[in-house]
């Protein structure tokens, strides 16, 4: 199982699932480019998603995983459907993919990243303050999950620290927003969109755009998740990638 995080983030935010997960199958939590601990794309290299699919399958490739279970969350999620098209997973799950967006929708999506980038960047201070608390991380967070209480302060000032140290973060929110996903009829592997009802970053009629590019693709409501569901709802998230 091939488990790809969204935009800003970094393999840890698997973590309430990882080890479930890893008792019943061979798991890989990446980094993408320039996030986490994986350098960006070479210079000259704009971050865009063909570009990102490209450095996974490359990554799986040098490590000789074939056909696995593709999971991404996000920007992770267009990348597991991007995959799918070149024929690589045996099967996808995409939470709250991106690219399903409309024009205003994408607007909001760009002022959250930036407000959220601002943030970490320019007042880590304030910003770890606020989520040292339940009540602060509600109130900072809750366009990213559900339940904000649920992330463990120390997490939530990790992912913190995280995104202010994220080079391609400017660059790959920029590309990924001027395009939308197409050509759907060339996935070919079965394709679950699990979608968090309580999304408030790609809002849930998004998923209705989804599955008209997707049309025999499994939908599931996540009950109780928002955009990020590990914390959320960890223990329905990890049932549903363990019986995909």
């Amino acid at each position: 199982m091939v488990l790809i995080h969204g935009v800003g983030s970094w393999w840890r935010v698997w973590e309430p699932v990882l080890d479930a997960i890893a008792a019943e199958r061979d798991a890989i939590a990446l980094d993408l480019p320039g996030f986490g601990d994986s350098p960006p794309l070479p210079a000259g290299t704009a971050p865009t998603v063909p570009a990102l699919t490209g450095a996974v399958a490359s990554l799986l490739e040098e490590l000789e995983v074939e056909r696995p279970l593709v999971v991404g969350n996000s920007l992770g999620g267009w990348i597991a459907l991007e995959l799918a098209k070149r024929g690589i997973p045996r099967a996808v799950v995409a939470s709250s993919p991106a690219g399903f967006w409309s024009g205003a929708e994408v607007v909001w999506l760009r002022a959250q990243l930036r407000l959220a980038a601002f943030s970490a960047r320019r007042m880590p201070g304030v910003a770890e303050r606020a989520a040292r608390s339940a009540r602060g991380r509600r109130l900072t967070s809750g366009v990213f999950y559900g339940h904000p209480e649920r992330v463990p302060a120390g997490a939530a000032i990790a992912a913190l620290r995280n995104l202010a140290r994220s080079p391609a973060f400017d660059s790959t929110v920029d590309a990924m927003s001027r395009a939308r996903f197409e050509a759907g009829h060339e996935v070919k592997a079965p394709v679950t969109i699990a979608w968090g009802e309580l999304d408030r970053l790609l809002f849930p009629r998004q998923a209705r755009r989804a599955l008209e590019h997707l049309p025999r693709a499994r939908y599931i409501s996540l009950a109780g998740a928002g955009h990020v569901p590990t914390w959320d709802v960890p223990e329905q998230l990890v049932r549903l990638l363990l019986a995909a």
